[in-house]
């Protein structure tokens, strides 16, 4: 079916009177719905390979807000599980994987353990209004593989070279393994149903600038060829953490329909010298204290977009403890600019 939604648009290259907007994670713990729902699953990881609960909670944000798109409800890591890393959870700690196996041992059948998560968004674009996008997504080998060879809380530079150390001479194996798993991932992704992918790149900023070229760029590049050889016309979000610097460099080894995201700590007026669509970039601290604070922060980046495709949204994933009404005010100011 041909896409033809507000947020397909803009990504696109079209401006919008009114922007559309979503929010990184805005299917999550923030909403009472979704923790009634979570309560009843303690394996995060069987939740997030559950396709009637997936889609149910996709559908959540969209009902209660409107988001012009909506997100697939899942996690950068189910393809660390699929390929045979474990995977799991711990309250107030967050991912834990298991020691990364061999290369030759890797689940040659991954895309089979990742069915139930295509079946989920086939569910979901059936049960979507069709003026509504649907997102998939994925991590780059950059800090998909930085989950899996630190196994704990990466925290910091430090941790995951260390890591990176402790596995002498595989970051360069694992990171050229992962290439291709990511685009056919994105690929299924779109075959499935979701007409936008994006990119999550949620470690770049602990990317040494000398390595930068090898670990950040070039396999991300890599991965769009894959990506478009076979969607050509899909939009792919590339979200760069505190990597906003590496954008125009991106952009000229790129053929296909790009979209930046901004973190928080970019000045979206700096941002018009990179000719291609935008998304960003409301620090999710300010959504949280709300106020003339939020009010100012919004119409800041409604001015420095205002002559330009651009997709409102946080600088980074909203926060657990983010009041509702303060995303309902973001929202109202939002779409009375236009």
């Amino acid at each position: 079916m041909p896409v033809n939604t507000k947020f397909h648009r803009t990504c696109l290259g079209e401006i919008q009177d009114i922007q559309p907007v979503w929010m990184m994670r805005q299917a999550g713990r923030y909403l009472p719905e979704y923790l009634a729902i979570r309560q009843n699953f303690p394996d995060f990881m069987a939740f997030c390979f559950n396709p009637d609960i997936v889609t149910e909670v996709t559908l959540q944000p969209i009902e209660r807000f409107d988001f012009d798109a909506a997100i697939i409800f899942s996690d950068i890591l189910v393809i660390a599980q699929a390929i045979g890393q474990g995977v799991w959870f711990e309250k107030g700690h967050g991912p834990r994987l298991k020691a990364l196996p061999s290369f030759q041992s890797w689940n040659s059948n991954w895309v089979e353990t990742l069915n139930p998560v295509y079946d989920a968004i086939k569910k979901t674009r059936s049960k979507l209004s069709q003026d509504k996008s649907l997102i998939g997504f994925a991590a780059t080998p950059w800090t998909l593989g930085a989950y899996m060879l630190c196994q704990n809380k990466i925290g910091t530079q430090q941790n995951l070279y260390a890591a990176i150390d402790n596995h002498a001479g595989q970051l360069a194996l694992l990171l050229d393994k992962l290439i291709p798993i990511v685009a056919q991932h994105l690929i299924n992704q779109v075959t499935a149903g979701c007409d936008v992918v994006q990119l999550f790149d949620s470690w770049a900023a602990f990317c040494k600038e000398d390595e930068q070229e090898d670990n950040l760029i070039n396999p991300l590049t890599t991965i769009l060829d894959i990506f478009w050889k076979v969607h050509p016309n899909t939009p792919v979000i590339y979200y760069g953490k505190e990597a906003s610097h590496l954008y125009k460099d991106i952009l000229n080894r790129i053929s296909g329909p790009l979209v930046f995201g901004y973190d928080q700590y970019v000045d979206m007026n700096s941002t018009n010298q990179v000719n291609t669509p935008s998304q960003g970039n409301l620090d999710p601290e300010v959504l949280i204290k709300g106020g003339d604070a939020l009010d100012a922060a919004v119409n800041n980046i409604l001015c420095a977009t205002k002559n330009r495709p651009h997709i409102f949204n946080l600088g980074h994933g909203i926060k657990p403890e983010t009041p509702i009404r303060h995303v309902e005010k973001m929202l109202q100011l939002v779409r009375k600019a236009g």
